[in-house]
């Protein structure tokens, strides 16, 4: 028996008459009776009641289809877990709040693990990182704070700081460090892509 045999044979139900069926997968509909027969042959069981122009499924062809179109539906299953499950194995993906620390943690995997692809990316909302790490949609996640949740494991990685670039004539110039009250007013460029700090700054400004 195989998929094929079962495919047809659900394509039969489903579109009523062989001839129909054939032409929906692209065979000739002598080939795709030929197919049947052999299903049933390899069953020891009738499908189809037969008449001089027309098939039609019995009990045991109802039984058939229903269960060909279970075992079809986890083949699919099968063959995407398969992939995700290798792609897991050939594949690790980062997802980073910020651009800095992932650059770090993209450097070191690739060090580590040289025959591995390294795939990453940017994500500010940490809830949906987190949602995706969760839904093995990603493999590492860099977030600002610790997540607390059965199953994971947090560690630190990176401190960063926010620098101001100024002029030496600029007020602000003088003090050792700058507050976000003291920028409050100030006109500020601002780098793009970079994270959670981008609404950050926005928030505090």
């Amino acid at each position: 028996m195989e998929f094929n045999q079962l495919e047809q044979l659900v394509a039969v139900a489903e579109y009523q008459t062989v001839s129909r069926a054939a032409e929906k997968l692209h065979i000739s509909q002598p080939a795709l009776t030929r197919s049947i027969q052999r299903l049933e042959e390899d069953l020891h069981v009738f499908l189809f009641d037969r008449t001089k122009n027309r098939i039609t499924l019995n009990e045991n062809g109802k039984q058939m289809v229903r269960m060909a179109s279970e075992l079809l539906e986890r083949k699919e299953e099968m063959v995407t877990f398969l992939r995700r499950f290798d792609e897991k194995n050939r594949i690790i993906r980062v997802v980073s709040c910020a651009p800095a620390p992932c650059w770090g943690v993209v450097s070191l995997l690739n060090k580590q693990f040289p025959g591995i692809r390294i795939e990453s990316g940017l994500e500010p909302d940490e809830n949906f990182s987190l949602e995706r790490l969760l839904d093995g949609e990603a493999d590492i996640v860099i977030t600002s704070h610790t997540l607390s949740k059965s199953g994971l494991v947090c560690r630190p990685l990176i401190k960063e700081r926010l620098f101001l670039s100024l002029p030496p004539a600029h007020p602000l110039a003088l003090l050792d460090s700058v507050s976000f009250a003291d920028l409050n007013g100030q006109s500020v460029l601002l780098l793009t892509k970079i994270g959670i700090w981008s609404e950050l700054t926005q928030k505090m400004l």
